[in-house]
């Protein structure tokens, strides 16, 4: 019993330290925080008929088999967004966690294609830059987007988006490839990053992209994203750790992952391959430049700070110093990563150490 309270107050004590620290999210897909209380509101706003209760809804996001079987439950969500007001809801829900949660710039990562028939791409963007112009103003958040073409969709589709949002790119940072990892790599659709490029959709230096690999995937995925499309950053990337040489090409160049513990444990990818074990302590020790992210936190059981907390768990054998000295890291890391200049990442990396100086 004396034990088990001690591990209850130790990760106490883990979570407000967790809390106090600033930190950015690289790794969040917007209708990933969709909570089914608030899909179930926008349903009847709109008149969308669903065969569920809020407790089936809630009972199905309990677990997945893998990332197909989730991506299936993930697009219910799409189908009761239909105008302005659902999309500013969706994101000021998640702003509105982010400043709770201490979390003080976020890249979101979107994709409008599939809601055009629907509602006006206008009307989707406004909606996002008028949350994240509110949410800056009120809570002190900085939030930007990234602009997913799924590899399940069509290479038409995926174009006509890239195309389209254009005319957004003030609060477009960067560019990047998500949906079913396995089905094609990354650089079959490298003829859509170059026009994204040129529609300066990837930042004013055209490099801020980056591309899910190595979640489902074997190291191939993550070397072809790194080679075929020369991206700046992985996104989830954890199977990299079957290749030691990739792992040491990775060290070296220091390329950023953003890794997602709790969708890593829920989606199955820790069972599969790494026998249930959480790997992101592993890859601290590797060296490796590894940011820690909710994927889809509404489906996942955990946004950012939870996240962080299940990787206490795997720090376990490490005393609370070390324990936070990574966590400190980590938050660090979450900003270096990020796409933005210098200077910020200079100035978002002391806030960082001042947080944690009075924490000591």
């Amino acid at each position: 019993m004396l034990f088990g309270e001690k591990i209850k107050n130790s990760f106490i004590i883990m979570e407000s330290f967790i809390n106090s620290l600033p930190k950015a999210e690289l790794h969040m897909h917007l209708e990933g925080a969709l909570e089914p209380e608030l899909l179930l509101k926008l349903a009847e706003r709109n008149g969308v008929q669903l065969p569920y209760t809020l407790e089936e809804l809630k009972s199905r996001r309990e677990s997945y088999e893998n990332l197909m079987d989730f991506l299936r439950e993930f697009n219910i969500g799409t189908l009761v967004l239909k105008n302005y007001q659902d999309f500013y809801d969706m994101l000021w829900s998640y702003l509105l966690k982010c400043s709770q949660q201490n979390i003080v710039y976020t890249e979101i990562m979107i994709n409008v294609c599939r809601y055009t028939d629907d509602v006006s791409l206008n009307s989707v963007m406004e909606a996002y830059r008028n949350a994240c112009r509110n949410a800056e103003a009120q809570f002190g958040v900085k939030a930007k987007f990234i602009l997913n073409i799924l590899k399940n969709a069509s290479y038409e589709a995926n174009l006509r988006m890239v195309e389209s949002c254009a005319a957004y790119k003030d609060i477009i940072i960067g560019f990047g490839v998500a949906g079913a990892e396995v089905v094609a790599y990354s650089s079959s659709l490298k003829p859509i990053f170059e026009r994204a490029k040129e529609l300066e959709l990837c930042g004013a230096n055209k490099t801020n992209i980056c591309c899910h690999a190595g979640e489902e995937g074997d190291p191939s995925y993550v070397i072809d994203a790194l080679c075929g499309i020369n991206v700046s950053r992985i996104d989830h990337g954890v199977r990299s750790l079957e290749d030691p040489f990739l792992v040491k090409a990775l060290v070296s160049l220091q390329i950023p992952l953003t890794v997602c513990p709790l969708s890593n444990q829920k989606l199955k990818v820790l069972d599969r391959y790494f026998g249930g074990n959480h790997v992101v302590g592993r890859m601290i020790e590797e060296g490796l430049m590894v940011t820690i992210n909710s994927d889809d936190p509404a489906f996942f059981g955990g946004y950012l700070n939870e996240n962080f907390l299940e990787v206490v768990k795997s720090l376990s054998h490490l005393s609370e110093s070390e324990i936070k000295d990574h966590i400190k890291q980590l938050c660090k890391n979450s900003f270096l990563a990020a796409f933005i200049s210098d200077e910020e990442k200079m100035y978002y990396c002391n806030l960082v150490d001042q947080a944690y100086s009075q924490q000591s």
